[in-house]
């Protein structure tokens, strides 16, 4: 996801343009569990110390149910606004120094910018910290691993405390209603 901006670096601070991008799944980390390409799009805008990238981009990932493990195919459509700087003069090659608390992403020393960085950080802040299968997903039975969701296991679930029974007895009155 590489894009040479020199051009763009050369142009008048205000100056803008768009670039499109697809990558494939497997360019990311296995964990993100991507199906799909990365598709996206960035609006650059030239600023007086470098490009400011305003970028979209929308993928699927296959993860585990957090209860019941079944696979999930989860949506991912996320936006980041970010600032690349660069680290080499366009005219002297001489490296440029940049701000320590700058917050942001350097250009390569060939003027490039590359995506792949923010497109990770707005893949893992869109998929969800405990995907599900169903809103009423009921996972699996913590005795043998029945999953709930295809029927009822054979286990019985008496509290191991017996001050806790008349809680046991009001919620399997529940139940049955």
């Amino acid at each position: 996801m590489r894009f040479n901006v020199a051009n763009l670096l050369q142009e008048d601070v205000g100056e803008t343009s768009t670039v499109s991008f697809e990558v494939a799944p497997d360019a990311f980390d296995e964990a993100l569990g991507l199906i799909d390409p990365v598709v996206g799009q960035a609006r650059l805008l030239r600023t007086n110390r470098g490009l400011l990238a305003d970028m979209r981009l929308t993928t699927r990932a296959r993860l585990p149910c957090s209860r019941c493990l079944a696979d999930v195919i989860i949506p991912i459509s996320g936006r980041t606004i970010d600032e690349f700087f660069p680290v080499v003069d366009l005219r002297t090659g001489a490296r440029v120094a940049v701000e320590e608390e700058a917050e942001g992403f350097p250009l390569t020393e060939s003027h490039e910018l590359d995506f792949a960085e923010p497109a990770r950080q707005v893949i893992y802040l869109e998929i969800p910290m405990q995907p599900l299968c169903a809103p009423e997903c009921a996972g699996l039975c913590p005795r043998c691993g029945h999953n709930l969701n295809t029927s009822r296991c054979a286990c019985s679930f008496e509290p191991a405390d017996a001050r806790l029974s008349p809680l046991a007895q009001w919620l399997r009155a529940d139940a049955d209603s």
